[in-house]
């Protein structure tokens, strides 16, 4: 990609310093995750002889990943088509150099520097916003529906019907708040419309009602895609669950994991923990849980980290 703004060579510098330094920061923390990971023996174990069964749940694990990718591109693509209209194949390329831009960020914040670099550069400021926007449409898909099912999950455990029902007033509350202000975001920024520090943030005005409930439309499903991916792991582990088991239980670790902060290369051990300790109330099968956990980090976010670097490297 050839923009006007590559021929100042002190920016252009600094930019090819910082893919470098983000590069080499990626495949370090990878490199040191992989090398302190004790239990490759017995990981390795479950891949020696499996069932057909778990061969079956591992298949379904990987041919949804290109599915989980295809919801975020179009998510994106929507999310800036009122500003910039790309090419799916570039909004691609923008959703995978996240992934790498990503992995050495606080709860991946450092995602929006991978999708500007296939933005104009005239819209990165917006391009920001909007990687806001779309990680917020993500997180509150995850606690729509994490949030009812922790409340399920702590009412098996805890069987207090009444502590529930508070549980469930609040999120309801919760819900339609954050729900409404999602849907009125357009108008609220109108408001702010002089402000010149939010300025950026014009832009998001122009998204209509149909716009902002398509791209809820694509988090739900990706969230229902990684969730049953989640499944599939756990059944590869020999993991049992029942239906019920799994709708509380998954959704409720997502939840804790999303909004616990983290490194994208530390959340591996994070996933692991929370399923151990959500998961675990309904199986004893503790280490194919932790294992679970580790398998769907490397797949959902290592694989698409990797594609993402080496579009990072070809990229000027």
């Amino acid at each position: 990609m050839n923009y006007p703004f590559e021929n100042h060579k002190s920016l252009n510098s600094f930019l090819q310093f910082l893919k470098w330094f983000v590069l080499l920061a990626t495949y370090s923390f990878l490199g040191y995750k992989l090398y302190t990971f004790e239990h490759y023996e017995a990981f390795l174990k479950h891949f020696q002889h499996p069932s057909p069964n778990q061969y079956f749940w591992l298949l379904i694990v990987f041919v949804l990943l290109p599915l989980n990718i295809f919801l975020e591109t179009a998510k994106w693509q929507k999310i800036v088509e009122k500003t910039e209209h790309i090419p799916f194949r570039r909004a691609l390329n923008a959703v995978l150099a996240g992934f790498a831009t990503g992995f050495i960020t606080p709860n991946r914040i450092g995602d929006m520097a991978g999708r500007m670099l296939y933005i104009s550069p005239a819209n990165r400021k917006i391009s920001a916003v909007y990687s806001l926007l779309n990680s917020f449409t993500q997180n509150y898909s995850i606690a729509v529906i994490g949030l009812p099912a922790a409340g399920w999950y702590f009412l098996i455990l805890k069987n207090s019907k009444s502590d529930f029902q508070q549980y469930f007033i609040l999120i309801t509350i919760f819900i339609l708040i954050s729900t409404t202000i999602y849907f009125f975001l357009p108008k609220i920024v109108l408001l702010f419309n002089n402000h010149n520090k939010l300025k950026p943030f014009k832009r998001i005005s122009d998204l209509e009602t149909t716009d902002l409930m398509r791209i809820i439309i694509y988090s739900v499903l990706r969230f229902m895609v990684f969730s049953i991916q989640f499944f599939g792991v756990l059944q590869f582990f020999g993991v049992e669950l029942s239906l019920f088991e799994a709708l509380v239980s998954i959704p409720t670790s997502y939840l804790f994991v999303t909004f616990t902060p983290s490194l994208a290369f530390s959340e591996a051990a994070i996933r692991s923990s929370y399923a151990v300790l959500i998961i675990g109330a309904f199986s004893d099968n503790i280490v194919g849980i932790a294992f679970a956990g580790f398998l769907l980090w490397a797949i959902n976010f290592v694989l698409p980290m990797l594609i993402g670097s080496r579009l990072i490297v070809n990229t000027k």
